[in-house]
């Protein structure tokens, strides 16, 4: 991952966790992909506010843990 990525990733954490009390991980996949995880709530909020701004995906996959994907 290019430094500029990674200072865009780092950047997008430190957000998510000011700003959303209630994530429980944060994972980084090696493609520059985010996942987060927290109760559907949160998720959904993180998803409202930050429509346009970030490309965003929810999974929501049954008897599975519900995450938001972040494409950097």
């Amino acid at each position: 991952m290019e430094q500029e990525q990674k200072d865009l990733r780092d950047e997008i954490i430190k957000i998510l966790k000011e700003g959303y009390k209630g994530i429980e991980r944060i994972v980084t996949e090696d493609d520059g992909v985010l996942c987060i995880y927290a109760p559907d709530d949160i998720l959904w909020k993180i998803l409202e506010d930050n429509m346009g701004k970030l490309n965003l995906e929810f999974e929501a996959g049954a008897n599975e843990p519900h995450f938001l994907k972040i494409i950097i």
